[in-house]
């Protein structure tokens, strides 16, 4: 991305792209299908899975210090 695009500029970007290979190549993406292009910040998607972890593990030095 460039810098300063935001997510859903990404996001729209990539629909039309998506949109074009559709048209492009009818037969890898027929239309009942619903292929669709999914985006998310690098930050969010690296770190959702640990952030519970990490909330404990905070709390957990919290009370022990």
């Amino acid at each position: 991305m460039k810098p300063g695009m935001s997510v859903s500029q990404a996001q729209a970007d990539l629909s039309g792209v998506a949109a074009n290979l559709q048209k492009a190549y009818p037969k890898d993406y027929p239309p009942g299908n619903d292929y669709a292009v999914k985006t998310t910040a690098l930050e969010e998607a690296l770190t959702h899975n640990a952030r519970p972890t990490m909330l404990v593990l905070l709390a957990a030095a919290g009370l022990f210090s």
